[in-house]
């Protein structure tokens, strides 16, 4: 079953769950739904069990939004099994797959860290992974925001759900900006893996590695 939201930009009205990107004080009102008195351009709708959804608020009319649920759509992690020959691991909990010859450059603090794999016909373009125990969130379907700029800057967007068995691990949404760049924000229990501006090529490349993303063994 789908899920109907009205949103309205001047006094927003929608039905929770919903974050918008800037700070709100929140009423509620009859139905269950609650009033926004401050909103952005930007909303975020999320749900257990829904695909999540992200719209842009360009005028006073009423917006319908409907949620779809996420059976279909959501990317079903599993447990990593042995690297292919030529690779190396990154990450803790949750592990990509990347070439041995890529070069990946580290920096951070004490609990939490960037680790930079560029693509290898462009150094000025890389995936970067933000990652570390400092970055925990046990609830990622309810944080870690794509950039609100990404998002009025896009001419579409794509958003889904990374589950674990039953438990959600975050959200995966990209898009590709008005000149035609990719962009990738990839939001887990773990942290924020994700790239931006990036050539088709270069894309396909950080889209390859995202790809082997899995979960390591107890």
């Amino acid at each position: 079953m789908a899920s109907l939201y009205r949103v309205f930009k001047s006094q927003v009205a929608i039905t929770m769950p919903a974050v918008v990107t800037r700070k709100s004080t929140r009423a509620r009102i009859p139905l269950g739904q609650f009033r926004l008195d401050d909103v952005g351009n930007v909303v975020f709708f999320r749900g257990l069990g829904f695909r999540p959804s992200t719209r842009v608020l360009t005028s006073d009319e009423p917006l319908t939004v409907k949620l779809e649920e996420d059976v279909t759509s959501a990317w079903r992690l599993a447990t990593c099994d042995a690297l292919p020959p030529g690779h190396k691991s990154l990450g803790a909990i949750g592990r990509l797959s990347v070439p041995q010859n890529a070069k990946i450059k580290r920096s951070g603090g004490d609990d939490t860290w960037e680790d930079m794999i560029f693509y290898r016909r462009d150094r000025g373009q890389s995936l970067r992974a933000w990652l570390g125990p400092g970055n925990y969130d046990p609830e990622p379907l309810f944080g870690g925001f794509v950039r609100e700029n990404w998002i009025l800057d896009s001419s579409d967007i794509s958003e889904r759900t990374l589950s674990f068995g039953k438990q959600i691990y975050g959200v995966d949404t990209s898009g590709r900006d008005r000149t035609g760049r990719r962009w990738r924000w990839i939001v887990t229990q773990a942290g924020v893996t994700y790239y931006h501006a990036a050539t088709n090529e270069a894309a396909s490349f950080f889209d390859g590695i995202l790809e082997t993303a899995c979960i390591a063994p107890n």
